[in-house]
């Protein structure tokens, strides 16, 4: 009596290879999310994230620009062109350019008279460890 030539034994080896296969697979693709997830979050913390608000402090109204990121935001500035009645130009070139470490903020005095608009454009402009030449357009309202 012959032996088959494809056996009972060379079949349980033949499903074995294929689940190794694609455990292997799957184990690779795991690797590469979770690669991508740690390399999402290195990016993060290199960014900082600045912005601005008009708040109304008691004395008068200021344009408190802050950065709320994990990173120093360096050479900070502010394109107000939209909004040049809005901002007194003496204290901006006093404070601005600035570098700004996480959490910290820098108030601007705003000009607020009964004819100014209700809302503003503002373009911040600054540099981090993720680059440089970042900006964010941010409009305020009163």
């Amino acid at each position: 009596m012959t032996e088959p030539a494809f056996g009972w034994s060379e079949g349980i080896a033949t499903a074995a290879l294929v689940v190794s296969l694609l455990t292997a697979y799957r184990q690779h693709a795991l690797n590469k999310v979770l690669l991508d997830q740690a390399n999402a979050a290195d990016a993060a913390l290199k960014r900082a994230r600045v912005s601005a608000k008009l708040v109304d402090d008691g004395r008068g109204f200021r344009l408190r620009v802050f950065n709320n990121g994990p990173a120093i935001a360096r050479n900070v500035t502010l394109d107000f062109s939209e909004c040049a009645d809005l901002l007194d130009t003496e204290d901006i070139d006093d404070k601005l350019p600035l570098d700004m470490e996480p959490h910290q903020s820098v108030s601007l005095l705003a000009l607020v008279t009964f004819g100014t608009q209700s809302k503003y454009k503002l373009t911040l402009r600054w540099d981090d460890d993720s680059g440089k030449g970042n900006s964010a357009p941010v409009y305020v309202t009163i």
